[in-house]
């Protein structure tokens, strides 16, 4: 090799170039060994979307001087099935019709379409969503819940006001999240005897937002 071959392989070595693409190679695997320690301590969730640069989906790798890596977690999703699981789990259990019939609904600003329990996938939840409910499209949800009908108490094999226990589990394991039960559902496709009807409809509901 020669000597003018040979300090251009140096400088190409130890070009600025050379040297960042090392860094941020560096940067990238402890920004995810980093982010996965914090998701297996429970200090972050397990899903989230990566920004790169500012960019959505971008590989750490990319990395720009004075760029960032950021993961933006996504949690509306994961605490909306806890909500609909603590549900689940109070509700009575005659039939199992009513454990059955909780819906949950996703979207901003009040805009959003009721999805079935068994349809429903956390990791789906758009990271512009802002809002979700879980609720009973049955007609007797509330009684079953209050357990009162008019001024007259009767008796359900579960407690009264399993909905606001259940937000309070939820609240508890989410305390970012601005968690409370509702005692009506201010959305316009809530429904009345089992049917979409576009009124707003009193229905209990647990309700969880950004805070």
């Amino acid at each position: 090799m020669s000597g003018a071959q040979f300090r251009r392989n140096i400088s190409l070595a130890f070009s600025a170039d050379a040297i960042w693409a090392d860094v941020a190679v560096k940067t990238a695997v402890f920004a995810r060994s980093d982010r996965d320690e914090k998701i297996g301590a429970g200090q972050f969730p397990a899903t989230f979307n990566t920004f790169v640069n500012g960019r959505e989906g971008e590989r750490e790798e990319l990395i720009q001087p004075g760029g960032v890596i950021y993961y933006q977690g996504l949690v509306l999703g994961p605490a909306l099935t806890m909500a609909l699981e603590e549900l689940q789990r109070r509700a009575p259990r005659l039939t199992g019709t009513y454990a059955k019939s909780f819906l949950v609904a996703v979207g901003r600003g009040g805009e959003g379409r009721p999805i079935a329990a068994d349809a429903f996938r956390p990791d789906a939840v758009s990271a512009d969503a802002d809002v979700g409910w879980v609720f009973s499209a049955e007609p007797y949800s509330r009684l079953l819940d209050v357990q009162v009908e008019g001024a007259r108490p009767i008796k359900v094999r579960v407690p009264a006001g399993f909905f606001a226990e259940a937000a309070a589990a939820v609240r508890r394991a989410f305390p970012t999240l601005n968690v409370t039960r509702e005692n009506t559902i201010r959305i316009p496709w809530a429904q009345q005897r089992g049917r979409f009807t576009g009124r707003r409809i009193d229905y209990p509901a647990i309700r969880v937002g950004r805070a």
